[in-house]
C-alpha cells in the first residue's frame, strides 16, 4: 500500500465494525456529491470511480487521518489536487506494470491536456465527499478485503438501462461467500487457476481470496485469471486485485468468454506493459547513472584547472 504525507497523532485507524454499511455511507455521499454535478460532469462516472481507486492507494497512520485529509481536501488548490492524483496513479503504475493496460480507463481522462479545472474541481469536492464518509477506515484497513467497495460504487454510479446493457448482475457478497466455500475453494492447490469468466469488479475473487485466508493460506500463491465485457468494472477489478492482495499472477481481459479469443490478447498486452516498464526503468537508471558520472568528471576537471594565481617560484 501507498503511504503519503499525512502527520501521524495517534494509533492508526480503526476499520468500521460493520465493513458493508461503512461502504453504503462511502457510496451514497460519492454518488450524491457527483450527480449534483452539471450534467457534462455528472456523465462521467469514471473520475468519481478514478478518485476512490486512487484514495484506495492511501494507508495513512493516523486514527486521525480521515479528518486530516479532508481538511486538506477543502483547502488544497484544484491543480495541486490534480498533481496529487496523477502521482498516486504513478505509482499505481510503478508497483503494477502488468495491469496497467486494464486500469487505463480509469487514470487517463487526467492525463488529457485538455483536462478542465471544472472537472478536477469536482473530483476534488467528490473525493473530500469519500473522505468524509470513511472511505480511509475502509481502504486504508484490512476491511479492505472484505468489501468491494468499487464494485458498489459502479453499480450505484450507473442507471439501472446502462447496467443491463452491459449484461451486468452483481453477485451479492454473502451469496459469493457461500460459494466460495461450498466449492471448497479454501483448499485449492497453491499455484492453482481460479478463473472467472464473467467477472465484473471480481466479487466471486474477493470471495475466493477470503476463503482461502480462512484456510490459513496465502491469495498471492494462486494464479488469478478473470474477464469481462466491461471495461470499467475491469479496470476496478485490476486496483481491487491489488487492494485483495492477489499477487503478482493475475491475468485480466476484456471480452467476452465464449467468443472472444481474450487470453492470447491479454496476454500480449500484458507482457508488453511490462516491458515497456522494464525499458522506463533502465533508461531512469541509465540517465541518473549518466548525470553521476558527468558530475565526477566535472568535479575532477575543476580540480586539475590551473590556479589564476600561480605560485610564486621557489627559492
Amino acid at each position: 500500500m501507498v503511504s503519503r504525507d499525512v502527520p501521524a497523532t495517534g494509533d492508526a485507524p480503526h476499520a468500521p465494525a460493520d465493513p458493508r454499511a461503512a461502504v453504503q455511507r462511502v457510496v451514497e455521499s460519492v454518488s450524491q456529491t457527483w450527480h449534483r454535478q452539471p450534467p457534462a460532469i455528472a456523465g462521467r462516472i469514471e473520475v468519481p470511480l478514478s478518485v476512490v481507486a486512487a484514495l484506495s492507494l492511501l494507508a495513512p497512520a493516523a486514527a486521525d487521518s480521515s479528518t486530516l485529509l479532508a481538511a486538506y481536501l477543502d483547502r488544497v488548490p484544484t491543480a495541486e489536487f490534480g498533481g496529487m492524483l496523477r502521482d498516486l496513479w504513478a505509482v499505481y503504475v510503478n508497483l503494477r506494470p502488468d495491469l496497467v493496460a486494464r486500469a487505463y480507463p480509469l487514470f487517463s481522462w487526467l492525463f488529457d491536456p485538455d483536462v478542465s479545472d471544472e472537472l478536477i474541481g469536482a473530483a476534488r469536492t467528490t473525493a473530500a465527499a469519500a473522505v468524509r464518509a470513511g472511505q480511509v477506515e475502509i481502504t486504508g484497513t484490512g476491511a479492505r478485503h472484505e468489501v468491494d467497495l468499487l464494485g458498489v460504487l459502479l453499480t450505484e454510479l450507473r442507471s439501472d438501462a446502462a447496467r443491463k446493457g452491459h449484461g451486468q448482475v452483481y453477485t451479492p457478497a454473502d451469496l459469493a461467500q457461500i460459494t466460495a466455500e461450498l466449492l471448497g475453494v479454501g483448499q485449492t492447490a497453491e499455484g492453482a487457476t481460479i478463473h472467472e469468466p464473467a467477472a465484473g469488479t471480481g466479487g466471486m475473487l474477493r470471495a475466493a481470496a477470503q476463503a482461502i485466508r480462512a484456510a490459513g493460506r496465502d491469495p498471492a500463491a494462486m494464479r488469478w485469471v478473470a474477464v469481462d465485457i466491461d471495461e470499467l468494472a475491469i479496470a476496478c477489478l485490476a486496483v481491487n486485485t491489488h487492494l485483495w492482495g492477489l499477487g503478482l499472477n493475475v491475468l485480466l481481459g476484456v471480452g467476452n468468454a465464449l467468443t472472444d479469443q481474450w487470453c492470447e490478447r491479454a496476454e500480449g498486452e500484458r507482457a508488453e506493459c511490462i516491458e515497456l516498464a522494464r525499458t522506463v526503468r533502465r533508461d531512469r537508471l541509465a540517465l541518473r547513472l549518466l548525470t553521476t558520472l558527468s558530475a565526477l568528471v566535472d568535479e575532477v576537471a575543476d580540480e586539475r584547472q590551473p590556479s589564476d594565481h600561480p605560485s610564486a617560484p621557489q627559492p
